[in-house]
């Protein structure tokens, strides 16, 4: 019976030792802001080991095959600043002093870096609206995560969100003016982008006039129609009178 007991017991044991366990742990590398990200920005990298037990590790992190910095008792590595010249592939290994000692390496990730961008501002349906209409305006830029947009109006802050798009609604004519925006992610701005002006105006309408000959009498003459003052209707007929009579007076002569 005894001799049955002893082998579970050496097992338990082993199981139970804290090497066993961290042996296989794989480190993930997590990359903030994002693994594409622009130039002037922040990026922290960090060294995830998920282990049963705490333990004291030591870290190094690599980039393209290259130590960038090693033995460090911190799971984060830090560039201030990235430029064009941080491009690579990086990657994390984590260490333990143990018995057996133990080295582990993540996978790597991607770090892409690109010019500041400069957000496009774009306006539907169109930049000069009635009174009463809707206008969206959009702020776009190839970008990744995590942005937020600030919207400006004659060069004032106006409103800052993470929607890439403004809409006004029901527009007076104080919604009038010029508007940019930009967007920010931490402590990061993009460029400006470049202005668009709205313009609100009253919506038209129509003018209607009503001329005297819409109004006419069964016998073919004109009658006075709105607008028209008696003494200029008078007038007109005394004109027509004295041209027939010229008519009839000069029929008159050549046939005489």
């Amino acid at each position: 019976m005894e001799s049955s007991v002893l082998p579970l017991l050496l097992l338990l044991m082993s199981l139970s030792y804290p090497g066993h366990t961290q042996a296989g742990a794989k480190p993930v590398l997590h990359v903030q802001p994002d693994e594409h990200v622009f130039r002037g920005e922040t990026v922290t990298f960090t060294c995830d080991i998920q282990t049963e037990t705490d333990t004291e590790w030591t870290y190094s992190y690599i980039k393209n095959g290259d130590i960038r910095s090693s033995n460090t008792s911190t799971q984060e590595f830090r560039i201030s600043t990235v430029y064009e010249s941080d491009i690579g592939k990086y990657s994390c290994r984590g260490e333990k002093s143990s018995d057996p000692p133990i080295s582990v390496i993540s996978d790597a990730v991607t770090l892409t870096v690109s010019a500041t961008p400069k957000p496009v501002l774009t306006v539907m349906p169109q930049s000069s609206v009635f009174i009463g209409d809707t206008v969206n305006l959009s702020c776009e830029f190839t970008h990744s995560t995590g942005w937020k947009i600030h919207w400006y109006k004659n060069v004032k802050h106006i409103k800052a969100y993470s929607a890439q798009t403004e809409t006004l609604s029901d527009v007076k004519v104080s919604d009038g003016g010029k508007y940019h925006c930009r967007a920010q992610r931490g402590n990061y701005y993009t460029h400006y982008s470049h202005t668009v002006m709205i313009t609100v105006t009253e919506r038209l309408k129509p003018d209607v006039h009503l001329q005297p000959d819409e109004h006419i009498q069964n016998n073919g003459s004109q009658k006075p129609g709105l607008g028209v003052p008696q003494e200029n209707w008078c007038h007109i007929q005394q004109i027509r009178f004295l041209s027939y009579t010229l008519s009839v007076l000069f029929w008159q002569f050549v046939h005489i």
